[in-house]
């Protein structure tokens, strides 16, 4: 039984190790000394905001974890992850290639399933002006009204007996979804 222990030990110390040199190979920024196999997550407590404030106290604004086997760089300074996000843009915003994008979104290019790029700017660009303006959205006020209308009247017919609200609710966004293109 001692000997199992002590093999333990020097395999967890080995590991240690082996993650400070590749921390190091790879110029990552400072943080917690970590765990083998389970990394940082026994330090972070209930209110997992205030473990990381305190962390990054110690750490400064740039600090790795490692979440488990999740390699995870957390920044706590809003100025410096503004300017993070702008400088590296694409390797924040990119989404995963599935099968369903190409099925069901006409090869990726649906403006749901688009990568981010030059073609997702665009798209966001057209449907921000011209779909989702304040004038447009304050022209689809009266069909918002009468749906509701009717949906709060289904609601008043059906008193006394259980109402599913989360299939009035689809209906109601199925219905609502082609009247406001028409207008």
């Amino acid at each position: 039984m001692e000997q199992l222990r002590k093999k333990t030990t020097k395999a967890n110390e080995k590991l240690r190790n082996n993650n400070r040199k590749s921390d190091l190979q790879r110029n990552l920024p400072p943080g917690p000394q970590r765990l083998p196999f389970i990394g940082n997550l026994h330090q972070i407590g209930e209110l997992r905001y205030l473990s990381l404030q305190e962390s990054s106290s110690h750490h400064g604004p740039f600090m790795f974890l490692k979440l488990g086997s999740i390699p995870t760089l957390v920044v706590s300074s809003a100025e410096i992850a503004k300017e993070t996000f702008k400088n590296h843009e694409m390797a924040f915003f990119g989404r995963p290639k599935l099968y369903a994008m190409n099925r069901f979104g006409y090869n990726g290019s649906a403006m749901t399933f688009t990568p981010y790029g030059d073609y997702w700017k665009e798209i966001r660009k057209i449907v921000m002006l011209d779909l989702l303006s304040a004038k447009r959205v304050q022209s689809f006020q009266a069909v918002r009204f009468e749906e509701v209308q009717v949906l709060l009247h289904f609601i008043a017919l059906s008193c006394g007996s259980p109402v599913n609200l989360s299939h009035l609710k689809l209906s109601l966004t199925s219905k609502k979804g082609p009247r406001n293109l028409k207008l």
